[in-house]
């Protein structure tokens, strides 16, 4: 014959509420161990965590001075079609004022 279940103790909203932070707390110690290790990084050791957040910085400046280049390029490409074109049509100009005298 099975033992009769014992009667547990009603909790207080104080105690309800620390059994909720503590829990929340260990969720997201737990989601963030696992988006850094995702990611390759040790959220536990200091040290990596500076080496990767150095390398997110590198990576954001390289993404910049290419954005900078590239538009550099374009506004260069653009410049020299515009001036060729230009040229071409003073050269049509200069040649059809020369012929006409």
């Amino acid at each position: 014959m099975s033992t009769p279940p014992t009667p547990h103790r009603r909790l207080s909203d104080a105690d309800i509420e620390r059994l909720i932070s503590e829990a929340a707390s260990r969720a997201a110690e737990q989601a963030v161990r696992q988006a850094f290790g995702a990611l390759g990084v040790d959220p536990s050791d200091p040290a990596h965590v500076r080496d990767w957040h150095a390398d997110m910085l590198w990576t954001r400046s390289a993404r910049e001075g290419s954005s900078r280049l590239s538009t550099s390029l374009k506004t260069t490409i653009l410049g020299t079609i515009a001036t060729a074109a230009l040229y071409a049509l003073w050269r049509v100009i200069q040649g059809g004022a020369g012929s006409g005298s």
